[in-house]
């Protein structure tokens, strides 16, 4: 889902400030967001009907549009990272602001309390400088650039990470307490459950236990504070963590993938349990390079490795969201990793539940799957004139060629 770095970061950080690694793209619900990398220009498609677009105020909301917007730079400095929530967006820039928009019924956005929609950028008060920003389905989590870690928004299952005692909604920013002498360096969601990865690489998570994807005991269906995740081989380094809708993943410095959690649909395939843990380790195809990213939607899983090269497994949908040009229907035949075509190589991969979008080593943004309401800015129709949603091999994303005159 949320936050798939390339870079495999074996060395400790040592600098007081921590630099993450950004993210220029990101599938929400119903809509995707990007971020050029050489102009910082924030662009949005799909559904708008929540705000998710950032038209701003004045704007009509609208549920299909499949043309890409350039969101206004409200904000200070220039946006280096992106992160979108189910029907939310976030962005992060060189100065550590961070900046929230659309839906905010459960106070995700982090400000605008008792303000259901907000259909353009606000600034998120009451934060440290921030170097990244993580939006989960109804809240948000910041990692400070000390590495610390702030959240609100819906804390129903523990996802907030502020303890057993807190409250199930947070309106405004809160410090997470985090076990002594731990600094952060990257975090992921799922739909509830977070997973994180500190400077000394070692895995915390917290959040959803419900399939033990937070790693707490059997039985336990949240995990409210941020924890050690047991049961990973000892003596080596962590260098990436991932997450599906709800499994979880950590890669290996040494190349080897482990996931725990939901393995309803062959997430997990080293195993036919359906609920994970301790984790396991998935082996794939001989010959591929060793997975630097993993990140996973409602039935399946794609891994970037370190060429580029993708592969995905788990239930291909009727929309095509392994992305290798097939689809099915049949949710009962799991498939083990299997490759997309050889010309598809990826710098970033971010999956959301029916839909994933790229970075391409070459610069361009590319996605897959489901493109309904737009979200992978195709406005291919038929002959009654509804847009075209079945894409199950990658389509470019065009963003500057489609640039409004002023």
């Amino acid at each position: 889902m949320k936050r798939i770095s390339l870079l495999i970061a074996s060395i400790l950080v040592t600098s007081a400030v921590l630099d993450a690694v950004p993210r220029h793209a990101g599938a929400g619900n119903h809509h995707s967001v990007f971020l050029n990398p050489e102009t910082h220009d924030v662009w949005t498609v799909g559904e708008d009907i929540l705000g998710q677009m950032g038209f701003g105020m004045d704007s009509e909301l609208i549920k299909d549009n499949p043309r890409p917007h350039r969101v206004d730079p409200v904000w200070g400095g220039k946006a280096v990272s992106i992160s979108a929530g189910l029907n939310t967006n976030a962005v992060v820039t060189d100065i550590g602001e961070v900046w929230t928009w659309g839906f905010n019924r459960l106070d995700q956005l982090g400000h605008s309390k008792g303000t259901e929609i907000v259909p353009e950028p606000r600034r998120v008060e009451g934060l440290p400088p921030s170097s990244a920003i993580v939006a989960g389905s109804a809240f948000m989590l910041a990692i400070t650039t000390e590495g610390g870690l702030y959240s609100w928004g819906n804390n129903a299952l523990g996802q907030l990470g502020l303890g057993p005692d807190a409250p199930r909604r947070v309106a405004e920013p809160t410090r997470v307490e985090l076990p002594e002498d731990v600094r952060l360096r990257d975090i992921t969601t799922g739909i509830n459950q977070v997973v994180a990865l500190t400077t000394d690489n070692r895995v915390l998570a917290w959040g959803s236990n419900r399939n033990r994807q937070a790693g707490g005991p059997a039985g336990e269906n949240t995990v409210s504070r941020p924890t050690f995740v047991g049961g990973l081989p000892e003596g080596v380094v962590v260098a990436a963590v991932g997450v599906g809708n709800y499994t979880s993943f950590a890669i290996l410095e040494d190349g080897r993938l482990f996931a725990w959690g939901e393995n309803q649909f062959g997430q997990i395939p080293a195993t036919d349990d359906r609920a994970v843990f301790p984790p396991v380790e998935i082996e794939m195809p001989e010959g591929a390079a060793r997975p630097v990213a993993v990140t996973g939607g409602a039935r399946y899983v794609h891994a970037l490795m370190e060429d580029g090269r993708v592969f995905a497994w788990g239930v291909n949908g009727p929309q095509g969201q392994f992305g290798d040009g097939t689809r099915t229907r049949d949710v009962t035949t799991f498939s083990p990793p299997r490759a997309l075509p050889e010309d598809i190589l990826l710098r970033e991969l971010h999956t959301q539940t029916n839909h994933t979008v790229a970075l391409m080593r070459d610069g361009r943004f590319v996605g897959w799957g489901s493109n309904a309401q737009g979200r992978l800015a195709q406005d291919e129709r038929n002959d009654a004139g509804a847009l075209l949603t079945v894409y199950p091999e990658p389509v470019n994303i065009q963003l500057v060629m489609r640039v409004e005159a002023e």
